[in-house]
């Protein structure tokens, strides 16, 4: 067995909290044993425990290992029995509980971020079609043509069986298949979208702080 890389000090570390945390109490003696087992069983052979020189590698690691643990309070010694601290076990799974939560809440504001810059795109793609449209329409008016003004709706409906009631202050209109409504900035949006660059979205968005 490759006693470096089986055996390094961490590795076998985290397997005995493991092999203590899961029997609760328990003592050094018992822990080696299993964990040479577990360790043979990675390896993929038995080790010879009257002969081998691993064995008594991975026993004095073990006791290294306890010790510290039991120094740090990671787990507790009552008398020849090594046991679990439940405040330490308690603790280890509030802190997983709470990287979890940090996780998810990391997660949904990472959505919400993407919309909200979603949105502004499609707010600076409108402010920009808007300003363009302006511009358009000084141009029109000096040559005495047709300009594009605001407020304005579009509505794309079947043709067939519209009805439209209206008196001076609405427009009602009844149809039973579904329409669909555009508002003017979309209208102005498609018109003017090869003037809007999208790769200058976030200076645009500087100028407007």
């Amino acid at each position: 067995m490759d006693t470096q890389s089986s055996t390094g000090l961490r590795h076998l570390s985290i397997k005995v909290k493991e092999i203590v945390f899961e029997l609760r109490s328990t003592s050094y003696k018992d822990v080696a044993e299993r964990l040479i087992q577990e360790l043979s069983k990675e390896e993929g052979r038995l080790l010879d425990y009257d002969n081998s020189k691993d064995e008594q590698n991975i026993k004095r690691r073990v006791y290294d290992a306890l010790n510290v643990m039991i120094a740090s309070k990671v787990l507790r010694k009552e008398g020849k029995k090594v046991k679990s601290d439940v405040c330490s076990e308690l603790s280890g799974k509030i802190k997983l509980q709470d990287r979890d939560a940090q996780r998810e809440k990391l997660m949904i504001k990472q959505k919400i971020v993407q919309g909200k810059k979603k949105h502004l795109s499609d707010l600076i793609k409108k402010w920009k079609t808007a300003t363009s449209l302006i511009e358009r329409n000084k141009n029109i008016e000096k040559q005495s043509q047709q300009s594009f003004y605001f407020p304005l709706i579009i509505f794309y409906a079947d043709q067939k069986h519209p009805k439209f009631l209206k008196d001076k202050k609405t427009l009602k209109i009844q149809m039973k298949n579904k329409i669909e409504i555009l508002s003017d900035l979309d209208i102005a949006k498609q018109l003017f979208l090869e003037t809007v660059d999208n790769d200058k979205i976030q200076e645009e968005c500087l100028k407007l702080q």
